[in-house]
């Protein structure tokens, strides 16, 4: 909790004086190199708050880039961090609202509402439904999530490690069902499916060894626009669009060294590399291939409609 704490501390502390800088000058030309915080004063636009405890996925206006941040010593992983939380509309929105950040940082409690602005955000509910394979009862259980944890050891894509992730898993031997009708141990089905998904979604892909920390290698794909309701619960209805605007990367053999950045999608539509104090203007084919370890997904409907030309993911899929 200390940690992430002081995460909280630092983003708000990032975001007011983001929003503090004038705005107006047109974004950088690709590969050029912004100056750093500063400098910015007179420089490119950045975000701003909103009144009220807003949570909207999308920008009020159209803000380009912000701040490269200081590598002060082994801070590579929380700048990236930092920045990627930055350029996360509902969260934004919501801390430049707000005077304590996020509930739950403070010893104080706040109104019923704020207590759960960050499962609304990022969080949803799994929906785990065991059926006996003996007397077909069914148990069902909802669990909360704040990420969605992906293994890639036999997934070369983001969306064949969900399917993988939701497909029917057989419980019998050593793992076999207790049924509470039977009253016995029996063979057994188990689903995971997603009840509910948050306006964001975080997954954390699994590329280090939970033994040694070593790297996996290869290399995940991931969509810049992705239909989440094949994984749902309810597979019925219209698609369940999310975009890609944020990637943060790990660069190195193991978790223990390297070094970390990030891509994010500003307001005004266009993808920046966020490098520590550099910040870089790139197009969408470098944020597609690398070799992600979290990706950061909003709802299509309050982002991808207003900010850049982004297609469906069926049309896409077509492409």
């Amino acid at each position: 909790m200390g940690e992430m704490k002081q995460v909280i501390i630092s983003l708000q502390s990032h975001l007011e004086t983001e929003a503090s800088c004038c705005q107006g000058k047109s974004p950088p030309s690709p590969q050029k190199e912004l100056p750093l915080q500063s400098d910015l004063a007179s420089g490119a636009t950045h975000l701003a708050p909103s009144g009220g405890a807003s949570l909207s996925c999308s920008w009020k206006r159209p803000y380009g880039i912000g701040a490269g941040l200081q590598n002060t010593g082994n801070t590579c992983y929380l700048n990236a961090a930092l920045q990627c939380l930055t350029y996360t509309p509902p969260l934004a929105n919501y801390m430049l609202s707000q005077a304590a950040g996020l509930p739950g940082l403070t010893d104080g409690v706040g109104p019923q509402e704020d207590q759960s602005a960050s499962q609304q955000i990022v969080g949803g509910h799994w929906r785990s439904q065991i059926q006996c394979l003996q007397c077909q009862g069914i148990s069902e259980t909802l669990d909360p999530y704040l990420e969605i944890a992906l293994d890639i050891k036999t997934a070369d894509s983001v969306e064949q490690a969900l399917q993988h992730l939701v497909q029917p898993e057989e419980l019998a031997g050593e793992n076999a069902y207790h049924c509470a009708t039977c009253l016995q141990k029996t063979a057994a089905s188990k689903t995971l499916t997603l009840q509910s998904a948050g306006k964001v979604l975080l997954f954390v892909l699994k590329w280090f060894s939970d033994f040694t920390g070593e790297k996996l290698g290869g290399q995940v794909h991931y969509p810049e626009c992705l239909d989440m309701r094949p994984y749902m619960s309810q597979q019925n209805g219209r698609p369940l669009d999310y975009v890609l605007y944020a990637v943060l990367v790990h660069v190195g053999l193991r978790c223990q060294s390297g070094h970390y950045f990030c891509y994010v999608k500003a307001g005004n539509g266009h993808w920046y590399k966020m490098d520590d104090a550099n910040a870089t203007a790139c197009d969408i084919t470098s944020v597609l291939d690398q070799s992600a370890c979290v990706l950061f997904y909003v709802h299509k409907s309050g982002f991808g409609e207003t900010n850049g030309n982004v297609s469906s993911c069926r049309e896409q899929s077509l492409q």
